[in-house]
């Protein structure tokens, strides 16, 4: 029936949501809350492309704190981010594969969409 599309289509949306607030939660690094998004992602391999081993650069968490990182330091925030999306997009199927193979309101209700690690 169209109506369990409806709630089907609901819970997409409700797990997206939540998706997306995990991908974007941050990462933990020297006790810095580093932003996680698609964009830190890019600048964070743009500066490691552009340093030496020996360079440092001041590097700004979500909170405004400031690290002198390393190369090495920026390739460490990068894999926690990396590993945070992995984890957000793997999650991600298993949840929408749970929604999309239930067959009745209950089983879509029952769906838990929960991205903590």
């Amino acid at each position: 029936p169209d109506w369990i599309n409806d709630v089907k289509q609901q819970k997409i949306s409700e797990n997206d949501t939540a998706r997306d607030m995990a991908l974007n939660q941050g990462v933990t690094y020297q006790s810095i809350l580093f932003d996680s998004d698609t964009d830190q992602k890019t600048n964070i391999l743009g500066a490691v492309l552009q340093m030496s081993d020996t360079d440092t650069i001041e590097w700004f968490g979500m909170n405004n704190d400031c690290l002198i990182c390393t190369k090495q330091d920026l390739l460490n925030i990068g894999v926690l981010i990396t590993t945070l999306h992995s984890y957000c997009w793997n999650k991600n199927a298993i949840i929408k594969t749970a929604i999309n193979e239930a067959k009745t309101v209950e089983e879509v209700e029952r769906v838990n969409i929960n991205y903590e690690i």
